[in-house]
């Protein structure tokens, strides 16, 4: 672990989680001089700049962080729970409103205000509730399968290059 804050980049965001396998360190004195950007349980980290629109929802923090310039830190919601937000962001609604957004050739950015600006779907708090709920149950049933095709897709990988040695190294015959 180094000494300092964590300063989280786009690769950091893995849709609905954060990656923090990879993190860059900033020194408390910088970290302490942008409260703004200071993220906490609840936010909702939005790449505005390169890899516009990848996003996370930040529901766990191994120590104090904070965003580097090409990343917005979204909080705050009136009316609304943070994680139905968040979940908001992996909807075409709020795709499309990105797509029509975005501004550059070569690099790809979003203003800050154009993400103010924003519409969501706003049902009542109670509505919002069962939504994440629901859609925690699953996403969480999803990613397990994904895990166990990634798992059974690992496992085939290991026994083509198995095959591959045995047969190149005349440990089995061709037949």
């Amino acid at each position: 672990e180094s000494d300092g804050e964590i300063t989280l980049g786009p690769s950091n965001l893995a849709g609905m989680n954060m990656d923090y396998s990879r993190c860059k360190y900033l020194s408390w004195e910088k970290y302490y001089e942008s409260p703004e950007i200071m993220v906490r349980e609840g936010d909702i980290i939005l790449a505005k700049t390169a890899s516009v629109g990848k996003y996370a929802y930040v529901d766990y923090l191994p120590k104090e962080t904070t965003v580097n310039p090409q990343l917005l830190v979204i909080n705050n919601f009136d009316n609304a729970m943070p994680k139905y937000m968040a979940y908001n962001f992996a909807s075409q609604v709020i795709d499309t409103q990105i797509n029509y957004n975005v501004v550059g050739s070569t690099i790809l950015t979003i203003s800050q205000v154009a993400i103010g600006n924003f519409k969501f779907p706003l049902p009542p708090l109670s509505e919002q509730e069962e939504i994440v709920v629901y859609l925690d149950q699953k996403c969480a049933d999803i990613d397990a399968i994904i895990a166990n095709c990634t798992a059974q897709i690992e496992k085939y990988k290991t026994l083509k290059r198995a095959l591959i040695n045995e047969v190149v190294t005349g440990q089995r015959t061709i037949e």
